[in-house]
């Protein structure tokens, strides 16, 4: 019986040496014992091979369709060796790719580009200034040491995966072409930390496996980019300084609840936070950014800290609960939406707030102690309110509609903003209800329009502005201006004012003693009857028709 020999190229002959196979060639010829013999040398060889002790090395091509298994794989020998790889390389050492000199090539893929390939080291990847293509959307190199590429667009794995699968700390590198990964995978359990070394991008899924984590890391940026890019068992955080995650999406994408330093929603649609821990939180002097799309938190929490920056283009929603750690800023839309149960507002400045959903006692939108300001546009969608001890402003510098009625028992109201009185802030659906202050800021105007009383105003009213009335006015102290222009028959109430401004077009009555500090300007008609009294300090201009019937003093 002859000994077929195995075909082999100088140290790709993976079946033995010459010498061996010389060895073994002569022994066949003897007796069956000594064949039994040969099969378990055979036998031996082969389980060496098969569970990965030895060194493999590539001094030519590979073209591996099956499994190879090796200690160690070095793809050069005297000269570089290349690697199409569609099926399983398993290493229970290291890969290397590179000396630094003799560089190899990987491909970890086929030699048709077509089907991707396994490259599992339980060592390191050394890549070095060698070639790796991990570039099929199933290709996927799994290390369990470390990843070392010197030259970034060396190694591409744009398409394919990369697994950092060590039960050890890892650092996850940045050194990739494009610094963007396929796929990236985050495994190998015992509550080890996978930490990116740079910033990077991920077209595809970042997967976390049970008790796996995975930290962005000080300064780094993670930006990905699918639609539903985490799948999440394990740790998730990017709450390190100046690291920042970017939901890059061009449409709508799931976002991950987790402690951020920076959260950065970009490119428009709606992202939507549905994976992951149940409060995004934003760290100290971190900064939550959403674009001109909609950030949607859902049922979840949001917190921040007193120093965190809230930058909004477009509209963040939520039906959970909000801790701010300071009064923000907060430009664009903010819409507190829950359904069911109270909610409560952050104390903050908003240019335009909406409350959505929610009626009754159980489904109540609770302000704030602090002070809520509204620059914008304000909507109360029909939610029931409960202002409590804070302050509400309406702080637009531009016209402003300042809710009234018995839907808002306000506690204390502030009007400021504008520079001018010329700006008018006017209230709309009913009377003005303040349980304790009312301010109205220099160089503001809140306008009663046809209503003819403020309501409950319980509290200390200072008017530095101005306040004007259609018809007959409450009265409202302070060293501002009030102003009735109303086109119909009214009263003034008596009382102390800065200043009074008649200038509607129908007949204004006074009753009783009225002094004002300033000056008084009739453009309308004026009376003063029987009882009444009217002392100006100052000067009185009449451009109308004044019917004296009481008592005009002008001191």
């Amino acid at each position: 019986m002859k000994t077929q020999k195995s075909k082999s190229s100088g140290s790709n002959n993976w079946l033995g040496t010459n010498s061996q196979h010389s060895f073994i060639n002569t022994i066949s010829k003897r007796s069956n014992a000594m064949k039994n013999a040969i099969a378990i040398l055979i036998f031996v060889l082969v389980s060496s091979l098969a569970f990965g002790q030895g060194t493999f090395k590539n001094n030519g091509t590979l073209i591996n369709t099956s499994t190879l298994n090796a200690g160690t794989f070095q793809n050069y020998r005297t000269a570089p060796g290349t690697v199409y790889n569609s099926s399983t390389i398993h290493t229970t050492s290291n890969y290397v790719n590179s000396n630094g000199t003799l560089n190899g090539l990987t491909f970890n893929q086929d030699v048709t580009n077509t089907t991707g390939g396994t490259i599992n080291v339980d060592g390191s990847y050394t890549n070095s200034t060698g070639f790796t293509y991990n570039s099929k959307a199933a290709s996927l190199i799994r290390i369990g040491s470390a990843l070392t590429n010197t030259t970034a667009a060396n190694f591409s794995t744009d398409t394919g995966a990369v697994d950092y699968k060590a039960a050890a700390v890892q650092s996850v590198s940045a050194t990739i072409k494009s610094n963007t990964y396929g796929a990236l995978t985050l495994s190998g359990g015992g509550d080890f930390a996978k930490t990116l070394a740079g910033s990077v991008t991920v077209e595809g899924l970042v997967t976390i496996a049970a008790s796996t984590q995975f930290a962005v890391g000080a300064s780094n940026t993670l930006t990905v980019n699918a639609t539903s890019p985490f799948s999440n068992s394990g740790t998730f955080t990017a709450d390190a300084a100046s690291a920042t995650v970017v939901y890059n999406n061009t449409s709508d994408q799931d976002v991950t609840g987790a402690n951020y330093y920076n959260l950065t929603i970009a490119n428009g649609g709606t992202k939507t936070v549905n994976t992951g821990a149940a409060t995004v939180a934003i760290a100290a002097s971190g900064t939550l950014t959403n674009g001109t799309g909609i950030f949607d938190l859902a049922a979840n929490a949001l917190t921040t800290d007193a120093t965190s920056t809230i930058t909004n283009g477009g509209t963040i929603q939520t039906g959970g609960a909000v801790t701010f750690g300071a009064e923000h800023t907060i430009a664009g839309t903010f819409i507190y939406n829950r359904a069911t149960t109270t909610q409560s507002l952050g104390a903050a400045s908003y240019t335009n707030l909406t409350l959505a959903n929610g009626t009754g006692a159980t489904g109540q939108k609770n302000f704030p102690a602090g002070t809520v300001t509204v620059t914008g546009t304000y909507t109360t969608g029909g939610a029931d309110r409960s202002y409590g001890s804070g302050t509400f402003v309406y702080g637009s510098t531009a016209a402003q509609n300042v809710l009234g009625g018995a839907a808002e028992p306000y506690n204390n109201v502030t009007i400021s903003g504008s520079a001018d009185t010329s700006t008018h802030k006017t209230v709309t659906v009913g009377n003005l209800t303040v349980a304790n202050n009312l301010s109205i800021s220099a160089n503001n105007t809140l306008d009663f329009g046809s209503f003819t009383t403020a309501g409950a105003l319980a509290g200390t009213i200072d008017n530095s502005g101005k306040t004007m009335w259609a018809s007959s006015n409450t009265y409202i102290g302070g060293t501002g201006a009030t102003e009735l222009y109303g086109s119909g028959a009214s009263s003034l109430v008596n009382g102390a004012y800065g200043s009074l401004l008649f200038t509607g077009a129908g007949t204004l009555s006074l009753a009783g003693a009225t002094t004002t500090a300033t000056y008084t300007l009739v453009s309308s008609n004026l009376t003063v009857s029987g009882t009444g009294v009217l002392t100006v300090t100052g000067d009185f201009d009449n451009d109308g028709i004044v019917t004296n019937q009481g008592t005009i003093t002008v001191q």
